[in-house]
């Protein structure tokens, strides 16, 4: 199984697929975008839960969709529920502001989700300028000139800012206005955006999901999708259920990383074309009885892994593990997964640490050490209100990862990276690696720092060499 630029963890919870033919950067960048979204007026999609039950484990014989839509709060409010009603249609639906369609919503046939489908749809190209004429690249051995154009961007209060954007055959060059892409590249950087390869189609698939009379409908909708990248969950009156990773996925080269910046000049890098939607990773009435999507990894497209900044797994693990336990679900019952709060994955990682540690004497030195060792070694991964473990592993997480990345990474990238799903991504792999070079510190002298040393907070008593 081929993964494009080792995305997947080996041995994390994929999101199968089955069809059913008779239904009915860089760091600098990295920082700035993180910047940017931390200033937005509005709240970032951060990921969600759905999970779709079919007539044979549900305890009314009826199709049973749960989804859970992970938009942060804000005032005025993300979401207006709205019930429509007129001779021949019903429509509830949740709405995003100033949106006519709802996102999430039911009718009395069908019934929809959406969660995130994480997929990579943006690629930065390095081109070569002609240094002999700035307004010429090369590709492919020619020269080739940027396309210009000038836009005008209004700003309460000050003046308008005006800039000129150019335009290789890969994308618009980003170092015009994004200075922190890399002080040390002066070559272009052009950024290929699926987004803006395709007409924006929102409206239109919100539009034919609330219309949709049957799954063939709705997987026409869903084929309608080109960016960004969505998760439908389905399922109607008829007993059909399906999940559908919903997005214009573009062909790449073998062997291709699409988390690096990529030769823009030779056009070995350049997209092959693009999947049919049919190739794209789908459950449409799958054996097991249920679909289900938590942001995290699809199973293959042509037997490729196809890659994306997707969530950890544990709460896809989480999911699957409750829902194979029933047979006959009822609506209480959905509402008790969506309420679960227990991670079958972090318990873990504080054993590994545990493990790490068994023989040494921090571990009771003193009575809360003890306590604390003793919460960790018996946690089952529960995080409710009062639980004190969570607040111990957490912090020890925290505590780990910064001392032995911050060293390499410096305070502005370490920040980013713990924001990111990377992070989480890496805790169990990263946490096993006794002999991985993140443990020395190497701001100091004549000292190698181990994992134990690590993990028992010891902070260096010499000096840095920074």
């Amino acid at each position: 199984m081929k993964a494009f630029g080792q995305s997947y963890i080996a041995g994390n919870t994929k999101i199968g697929n089955h069809h059913d033919s008779t239904l009915t950067a860089n760091s600098k960048l990295s920082a700035f975008t993180d910047q940017v979204i931390k200033k937005l007026p509005v709240q970032p999609w951060l990921g969600s839960n759905g999970w779709v039950m079919s007539p044979a484990k549900s305890a009314s014989g009826k199709v049973l969709l749960a989804n859970d839509t992970h938009i942060g709060y804000q005032q005025p409010a993300v979401w207006y529920e709205a019930h429509l009603e007129y001779p021949g249609f019903a429509l509830y639906g949740n709405y995003l502001a100033g949106f006519p369609f709802p996102l999430v919503g039911h009718t009395r046939n069908v019934a929809w989700g959406l969660t995130m489908f994480e997929n990579d749809d943006m690629n930065l190209y390095r081109e070569k300028e002609d240094p002999n004429n700035k307004e010429y690249y090369i590709y492919k051995g020619n020269k080739e000139k940027y396309t210009t154009r000038t836009e005008v961007i209004a700003i309460k209060d000050k003046p308008d800012s005006v800039i000129t954007i150019r335009e290789s055959i890969h994308g618009p060059i980003v170092n015009d206005v994004l200075k922190q892409l890399d002080s040390t590249a002066h070559e272009p950087v052009a950024l290929w955006w699926a987004y803006t390869k395709f007409p924006g189609t929102a409206l239109q698939v919100t539009y034919h999901l609330a219309h949709s009379k049957n799954a063939t409908d709705a997987r026409k909708a869903a084929s309608m999708v080109n960016a960004p990248g969505l998760n439908i969950m389905f399922g109607d009156a008829y007993g059909n259920i399906a999940w559908w990773a919903a997005a214009k996925l573009p062909v790449y080269p073998a062997g291709m990383n699409t988390k690096l910046i990529l030769d823009g000049t030779e056009g070995i890098d350049d997209i092959l074309g693009y999947y049919d939607f049919d190739q794209n990773p789908m459950s449409e009435n799958p054996p097991e009885g249920y679909v289900y999507s938590a942001n995290n990894q699809p199973d293959t497209i042509a037997g490729i892994l196809y890659p994306g900044y997707y969530a950890p797994h544990d709460r896809a693990l989480r999911i699957t593990e409750l829902l194979k336990v029933r047979n006959k679900w009822s609506v209480s019952d959905m509402k008790s997964i969506t309420a679960d709060v227990t991670s079958m994955t972090h318990p873990g990682n504080a054993a590994i640490i545990l493990n790490a540690l068994s023989n040494d004497p921090v571990l009771t030195q003193s009575a809360e050490h003890k306590r604390s060792a003793f919460m960790l070694k018996t946690w089952t991964g529960n995080h409710q209100l009062n639980d004190i473990a969570p607040t111990i592993y957490y912090k020890l997480i925290s505590h780990i990862f910064e001392s032995s990345m911050i060293d390499e990474l410096g305070d502005e990238d370490y920040n980013t990276f713990v924001n990111t799903h990377l992070m989480k991504n890496s805790y169990t792999i990263f946490l096993q690696d006794d002999n991985g070079p993140w443990w020395d510190d190497i701001r100091t002298k004549d000292i190698k720092e181990t994992r134990r040393d690590i993990f028992l907070y010891k902070r260096t008593r010499v000096q840095s060499t920074n």
